[in-house]
């Protein structure tokens, strides 16, 4: 099935589904992304809506959800995904932005709700929110560290030069976004030589 611009047929879902078809033939994102005219962070969240909940899906599908709103779900858990979803049909996107902070794992009320990874990390969010800080900086800080330990655990427990296909691409894509991210931080708190 081939993806353009003007294939408005296709429900956002569908469109990953094609999207990660044309992926799976060996095409970067990017090529896939200038081959239908759109940019390449278009084409990672619309792949990015095939990790969400099924019950997340079959709502964005069902058209209960917007895409947009669905995009919004990415960072939370499977378990807080589908927590937040009744209180998030039919929502704006701004409107489903203040339900779905309620639902990540550090909101304004309240200190980390999942378990940090130790404990000095659930005693530093909590100082941090006691401190004044941004809530949604202090949930990226939990989530960059949970990245950190999960990258840490893939790379030491799985064969990575054994992935093949959309998994590679995959892992390729989001090494790379991680390492821009990265940069753009440090760069951000003035850390980065010239």
């Amino acid at each position: 099935m081939s993806l353009t611009p003007h294939s408005q047929a296709l429900n956002p879902l569908e469109e990953a589904h094609t999207l990660q078809g044309m992926i799976g033939t060996g095409r970067s994102q990017r090529d896939v992304a200038r081959s239908i005219g759109r940019s390449e962070p278009y084409v990672s969240q619309r792949l990015g809506l095939l990790s969400l909940h099924p019950g997340v899906q079959e709502a964005l599908a069902n058209g209960e959800i917007a895409a947009t709103v669905a995009e919004q779900l990415f960072r939370l858990s499977l378990q807080h995904q589908i927590a937040a979803l009744p209180h998030i049909r039919g929502k704006s996107s701004r409107q489903a932005q203040q339900i779905i902070l309620q639902h990540s794992p550090v909101s304004r009320n309240s200190h980390v709700k999942e378990p940090a990874p130790q404990d000095e990390d659930t005693d530093l969010y909590g100082l941090l929110l006691a401190d004044g800080n941004d809530p949604l900086l202090v949930a990226a800080l939990h989530q960059l560290a949970e990245a950190h330990h999960a990258l840490e655990e893939v790379y030491a427990t799985y064969p990575l030069h054994k992935s093949t296909g959309v998994l590679r691409e995959h892992l390729r894509s989001t090494a790379r976004t991680c390492q821009r991210c990265s940069c753009l931080i440090l760069e951000a708190l003035g850390t980065v030589e010239a």
